[in-house]
């Protein structure tokens, strides 16, 4: 997917429930996933976890990380070696 494309996956569904991305926070999720349709899916789907957990409405690339961090943890091998990116 296009920056703009990632854009609109992460921000355009979570608008009407009153959740809102910082726009580095959308960038972040860019640059972690290249625009991968499934990664970014899997982002979004935990960041609505992180969100029913933590209340938080407004995401930031502190909470991105922190969602990252999550599904390194809870992912297979595969997700470790994929998600290396996201320390850089």
């Amino acid at each position: 997917l296009a920056q703009d494309e990632v854009a609109r996956l992460v921000a355009a569904p979570v608008a009407p429930f009153g959740v809102e991305y910082d726009a580095l926070a959308v960038e972040r999720v860019y640059q972690v996933t290249a625009g991968h349709p499934y990664f970014t899916q899997l982002i979004c789907h935990e960041m609505a976890a992180y969100h029913n957990a933590s209340r938080r409405s407004y995401f930031t690339t502190t909470d991105v990380d922190a969602v990252l961090g999550r599904i390194i943890e809870q992912g297979e091998a595969h997700f470790k070696r994929v998600c290396m990116r996201c320390r850089a």
